[in-house]
């Protein structure tokens, strides 16, 4: 068995571009593909890209209770109106706060 091993060596270059991928020589979406492809950023990215969900869902939520809250208000106020007419006392007078009144849509 030969444990005799020759290295090589060029006279005209050193030895450090006697490697195959240089990361100086390759393009930049190479490197980028390279860099996406590493487990870490990926981990890094998923976990910003829950983040972002987590914050997009409380926003909605946020949003449909503050929209709910409000709707409550509104009828509240309706149911209350319709009960100041019903107190009139002509049925006349009644019809005519009834007519009038604001309706929920908001006419």
């Amino acid at each position: 068995m030969n444990t005799y091993l020759h290295t090589f060596k060029f006279s005209d270059q050193p030895p450090e571009h006697l490697t195959l991928a240089s990361h100086r020589s390759a393009p930049r979406w190479q490197r980028l593909w390279v860099l996406l492809r590493s487990p870490l950023l990926l981990q890094i990215l998923a976990v910003w890209a829950v983040i972002g969900l987590v914050l997009i869902f409380h926003a909605v939520v946020t949003q449909a209770v503050h929209q709910s809250g409000l709707r409550h208000q509104a009828l509240a106020a309706q149911s209350q109106a319709a009960w100041r007419c019903k107190l009139l006392p002509s049925a006349s007078a009644r019809q005519v706060c009834l007519r009038e009144r604001p309706t929920a849509s908001g006419q």
